[in-house]
């Protein structure tokens, strides 16, 4: 990559929403913090140019300030707050030994082991009881076969797949049509929100159902910007410290059984009062909550 490396024009997805003639949110600085065949740098700063266009339309028809842009060098510092957040001086760990590429018997493999509970499923997917045995049984079974095992005990492993492997894959499939952004233009027009002080985003409420980094940061950028954004957490599965002193601030934050009765009572009514709805979790894990996307906009 250059500094001259264009950025993805993802902010276009959302031109049925911005006002006719609106251009993108200006960046400045150049690119050059991250390399690789995957343009990961380009698509971070064209999801933050998406955002930053979104966030001005929305200022400019409100009357609260002109357009916004953003630079490449708060960009960079941003997706890297977890290498820059210190702990009473102390840098925090970003990845637990087990978490990783792993070699298997016919490529590679992606394990996620940071999480207690993830740890466990792994070693229970692989039928051992010690960490020090994953590396060896790993080499012995196929990148799939991981994947599929340790999936299939609540744990996270991705195999490592070419461009053309990954095409030909179930999930592959899946996305091969989908489009960067899906637009409900059918849902109901949202209300105007109240005019404040405390950023542009004052009086957006947010419910924050994500959990690890990318849905907190999200929710991290809107409280940023003024938002009210509440994030409730599970009890059984607490959050990584660290991970959640990093993501959490501009927010307000609470624990909440869903299937306690009246905590999921609670949180219906919090839901009935939300602006937004934010959800990160596996396909169909809140869905016997009624808390699933298709439902929500229901």
């Amino acid at each position: 990559m250059t500094a001259q490396t264009p950025v993805p024009e993802l902010w276009r997805s959302l031109a049925p929403l911005l006002p006719d003639g609106f251009e993108a949110a200006a960046r400045t600085g150049p690119r050059w913090w991250w390399a690789g065949r995957l343009d990961v740098e380009g698509i971070g700063l064209g999801a933050l140019q998406a955002l930053a266009t979104a966030v001005s339309a929305y200022a400019s028809s409100s009357g609260r300030l002109d357009q916004i842009g953003f630079a490449s060098d708060g960009a960079a510092a941003s997706f890297a707050s977890f290498a820059h957040l210190r702990v009473n001086g102390d840098p925090v760990r970003a990845f637990a030994p087990l978490s990783g590429f792993r070699r298997s018997a016919d490529g590679w493999v992606r394990l996620h082991a940071n999480y207690p509970h993830h740890e466990r499923a792994l070693l229970a997917a692989l039928n051992i009881s010690r960490p020090e045995e994953v590396d060896a049984v790993v080499r012995r079974r196929t990148s799939a076969d991981v994947e599929e095992a340790v999936t299939e005990h609540g744990g996270l492993a991705a195999a490592v797949r070419t461009p053309e492997q990954w095409a030909a894959s179930g999930p592959g499939r899946a996305v091969l049509d989908e489009p960067w952004l899906r637009l409900n233009l059918e849902a109901a027009e949202p209300a105007s929100l109240p005019s404040g002080r405390g950023g542009i985003l004052a009086g957006l409420r947010v419910l924050d159902l994500t959990r690890v980094i990318a849905g907190p940061s999200g929710s991290r950028i809107l409280g940023s910007l003024g938002a009210d954004v509440l994030r409730v957490d599970p009890p059984a599965t607490p959050e990584l410290e660290d991970q959640y002193v990093d993501t959490g601030f501009s927010k307000r934050s609470a624990v909440a059984d869903f299937g306690d009765p009246d905590a999921y009572g609670r949180l219906r009514e919090v839901l009935e009062r939300a602006d937004v709805v934010l959800t990160a979790y596996r396909s169909g894990g809140l869905s016997r909550f009624g808390l699933d996307a298709a439902t929500l906009r229901g």
